[in-house]
């Protein structure tokens, strides 16, 4: 422990001095901004879902404003959650370790933020620049040749089409704490996690609908026990890594999620989702294309499944906060999901039909969400593709309150 304690002294005198050292050169970046601008952007890159989203958003951005300048980047922290990303992200922009103290020498700097990138705050979409560009991260060419022998080992051919699957538990948090030598309590986390077996009936649903797929994850605590020759336990597979971990997301049909960071890949290659088992619904995606089933909420004395409207109220992040607050969390039947992902795949073939009753049940939908106060806080431009699960709402009616 001293040896850590001298670790750590020494690294905030290193900073102190190098950040000292950077000051002349963020005066005169401040100085010239109004020429040419330099900014200084942190990317997160211990957290795949903001790693993932915030430069992806920053780019589309960039073009849809025809920005000029000069950014630059450095990483969060030393030990990045995915080193294919990394490549990927210093393909399209310039990322030094020496730009944290430019970075942290703007702030001693009067008007410094001018030189500071700031990203979309929560990491969403709320002006729908998604919608107006394409994805900017590319494969290199033998990257995509490797993806693609990888698929054609497992017998999976070019025409066939394959989605993702990709369930929270608490084995990877745990995992990472271990590789960063942290010791950080995620069990506030724990509302988010579902089980694995739930989800059979939705991968049945995929098989018979001609898809693979594949069950994602870097650690996971329960091997996938549904045997299918088209469905492959890839987080558990000796053949896990991170290229393909970002490769397989970014070329599926579609990814069914949790709402769980590296369904972002996928949404920055322009993938649509069906996300299921999520919470808060204040939190839903309404930037990008997907169908929405949260989990169910109840209130412990009555019993009673808590409305729409007092779903947006109890928008708790912490498992704790739920129970303190009287309400219980119930997962999503295996039945619901399954239909869920059933919506998915008839509105993906353009075979899903949009009966009036549905059509109403969606509208009611968005006009409690979007007359809530706090609308603006989370959500801006819908995507027009953005649907809440009409099976999930049909389960109890009064729930549109």
């Amino acid at each position: 422990s001293m040896m850590n304690l001298n670790t750590k002294l020494w690294r905030r005198a290193k900073t102190v001095f190098c950040t000292i050292a950077m000051l002349p050169i963020a005066l005169l970046m401040r100085l010239f901004s109004p020429f040419v601008q330099i900014r200084v952007g942190k990317l997160r890159c211990n957290i795949i879902g903001h790693y993932v989203f915030d430069l992806e958003y920053y780019l589309a951005t960039k073009e849809l404003t025809k920005a000029k300048g000069c950014d630059l980047f450095f990483l969060s922290h030393d030990h990045s959650v995915n080193h294919q990303w990394d490549r990927m992200v210093r393909q399209l922009v310039p990322v030094k370790k020496w730009y944290r103290y430019l970075f942290l020498a703007s702030f001693f700097v009067p008007g410094g933020k001018v030189n500071r990138i700031i990203f979309a705050e929560g990491s969403r979409d709320r002006l729908g620049v998604l919608q107006k560009t394409k994805g900017h991260f590319s494969f290199r060419k033998g990257e995509q040749q490797r993806g693609i022998e990888f698929l054609r080992g497992l017998g999976i051919g070019p025409k066939d089409q394959f989605v993702c699957l990709i369930i929270r538990d608490s084995a990877y948090k745990r995992e990472r704490n271990r590789e960063l030598g942290e010791e950080k309590d995620w069990s506030y986390h724990d509302y988010r996690n579902s089980q694995i077996e739930t989800y059979h009936g939705a991968i049945q649903e995929l098989v018979e609908a001609g898809f693979w797929v594949f069950r994602m994850g870097k650690h996971v605590e329960t091997p996938l026990t549904y045997e299918n020759p088209r469905v492959f336990d890839y987080a558990t597979s000796s053949q896990q890594n991170d290229f393909l971990d970002i490769w397989l997301m970014a070329n599926c049909s579609f990814c069914v999620s949790t709402c769980t960071g590296l369904d972002e890949v996928a949404r920055a290659f322009r993938r649509p989702a069906a996300y299921v088992n999520f919470l808060p619904i204040q939190n839903m995606v309404t930037f990008s294309p997907c169908v929405n089933a949260p989990k169910r909420l109840y209130w412990f004395e009555s019993g009673r499944e808590l409305t729409l409207s007092e779903h947006l109220e109890a928008r708790y992040i912490s498992s704790q906060k739920y129970h303190d607050a009287g309400i219980a969390i119930q997962d999503l039947t295996p039945d619901e999901i399954r239909h869920v992902v059933r919506e998915m795949i008839q509105k993906e073939q353009g075979v899903w039909v949009s009966k009036t009753d549905s059509i109403n049940r969606q509208r009611q939908f968005w006009e409690i969400l979007q007359s809530h106060p706090e609308w603006d806080q989370f959500h801006g431009v819908v995507d027009p593709e953005v649907y809440i699960s009409d099976y999930f709402i049909q389960k109890n009616v009064n729930w549109l309150r």
